[in-house]
């Protein structure tokens, strides 16, 4: 007996053949089963029962559309995919996998389209079954008792076709279900040249995961800084994110100097506007559980990045729906799909002073944000004044991110002899111990336990700004 599915022959009988016909479905069914589990999305995710494993089209490899020789045309090369249908042409039978492959041989020149208007274009594949070749063969009629020579399909092949669709001048459409990804593509009016620029790759490449045990999000690397200097406002900063997220890797980081947050529109949340004293966030999404390349002028990604002002939960998982930027489909988000990479603060009408930072361990959000010179309290005399983390901000909302572990204030104007001490909002002076006697601007670093209000006492003139925050 073979070591998988088959059929039987004896050696005694006359075989049909539809046994031939069964037995290459059961060796293709066979195979195409096993890799539908080994590309799988296994997770586990807490109080998920039974864990899930997931079974989700993938471009095995290849497949990458780039811009072609060929004017106003978009070429694809050879690759293949792993499509899950129940419905796509033939229909499956019961000898077959639902999950068929089928591969694109050499590179494939599509006419790119001609709109009206510009238009961003989700380029799908699709398996389709083509009859290669067709033999005259002397096939026995049961009626006459006669052989007569007729037109027979002898060869069979699971090629690739593709499609264009049409989403808007802002966005592109959604994945069709029974079609592959493949990339967005923008098309100006009337058509013309494709460029590198024009392509989004967002193939679901089956490497993308991995199993995981415990559904869980680490931040490996969280680096990033701002182009002025401490104390100074600015809207440019450096980056560079990478996360590892239920099996799936996503990454962002800055490739042709600062990006500039509030020209990097296609960077925003769709409506959103800036205002000052609060908190806005960087975000790493997957878009349709995809991880889109190359989406940014001069970032280079692996996942959609996202600025918003929607605030992570305690997981660091965006705590709403996010509406995607341009061109992602403008289908939100759905809450906790996102990773906070980034904690950034605005005044001034610009974002604080960031310096180079790194995350904790285990699914900590990162938050290691430095935020600039951001006036917290300003006390003249001896005594105490208390300030809230939570309503200091525009429209009472955080100043200091709900992750957030510890906070750095700098105080200043105080002489060498003056003592500080921080205690909850109720209670008195130096519950939580002294901080300090300080000669000229200090930076104190103070834990955040339960409390998110502070009273700071002295016996001497101080101004107090906050500094910065993290994990």
């Amino acid at each position: 007996m073979s070591g998988a599915d088959n059929v039987i022959f004896n050696t005694l009988e006359r075989d049909l053949s539809s046994d031939h016909n069964n037995l290459q479905s059961m060796e293709a069914r066979f195979l195409s089963d096993v890799l539908a589990q080994a590309f799988s999305r296994n997770e586990t995710l807490q109080g998920q029962i039974p864990p899930a494993s997931v079974v989700e089209d993938r471009v095995i490899g290849g497949l990458i559309a780039s811009a072609s020789a060929t004017p106003n045309s978009v070429d694809v090369v050879a690759g293949a995919i792993a499509q899950q249908s129940a419905t796509v042409i033939p229909v499956p039978g019961p000898f077959d996998s639902s999950y068929r492959l089928a591969v694109n041989r050499v590179t494939t020149t599509l006419a790119a389209p001609a709109p009206g208007g510009n238009t961003f274009y989700l380029l799908e594949a699709q398996m389709v079954n083509v009859v290669t070749s067709t033999v005259f063969r002397d096939i026995f009629d049961i009626v006459t008792g006669l052989f007569v020579s007729t037109s027979v399909p002898k060869l069979q092949e699971r090629q690739i076709q593709f499609q264009f669709r049409a989403g808007t001048a802002t966005q592109a459409p959604l994945p069709q279900a029974n079609w592959v990804p493949i990339a967005i593509v923008f098309r100006l009016a009337a058509g013309g040249p494709v460029v590198a620029s024009d392509i989004i790759d967002v193939r679901p490449l089956w490497n993308e995961y991995v199993p995981t045990v415990g559904g869980g999000t680490t931040l490996e690397s969280g680096a990033y800084r701002s182009t002025g200097i401490p104390g100074a406002a600015t809207t440019s900063i450096f980056f560079e994110f990478s996360i590892f997220d239920l099996g799936k890797r996503l990454y962002a980081r800055a490739t042709s100097g600062a990006v500039d947050l509030d020209l990097a529109t296609y960077l925003h949340e769709s409506g959103l506007g800036f205002v000052n004293n609060r908190l806005y966030y960087l975000y790493l999404f997957p878009w349709n559980e995809l991880s889109p390349k190359g989406a940014y002028p001069g970032i280079e990604s692996n996942g959609v990045l996202v600025l918003s002002a929607v605030p992570p939960n305690t997981f660091g998982r965006n705590s709403a729906p996010v509406t995607p930027p341009s061109p992602f489909a403008v289908s939100p988000f759905a809450s906790s799909s996102g990773f906070c990479a980034a904690s950034l603060y605005r005044y001034a009408g610009a974002f604080g002073y960031w310096s180079q930072s790194r995350s904790g361990v285990g699914s900590v959000i990162n938050g290691d944000t430095l935020a600039g010179s951001v006036t917290l309290v300003t006390h003249v005399g001896p005594g105490s004044s208390a300030f809230n983390l939570d309503t200091i901000g525009a429209g009472g909302t955080d100043i200091v991110p709900r992750h957030a572990r510890w906070v750095d204030l700098c105080i200043s104007s105080q002489s060498a002899t003056a003592f500080w001490g921080v205690v909850g909002a109720g209670g008195g002076t130096y519950a939580n111990g002294w901080i300090g006697a300080f000669a000229g601007t200090e930076r104190v670093r103070i834990p955040i336990m339960n409390e998110r209000s502070f009273a700071l006492a002295s016996a001497d003139n101080v101004t107090a700004i906050l500094a910065g925050w993290g994990t």
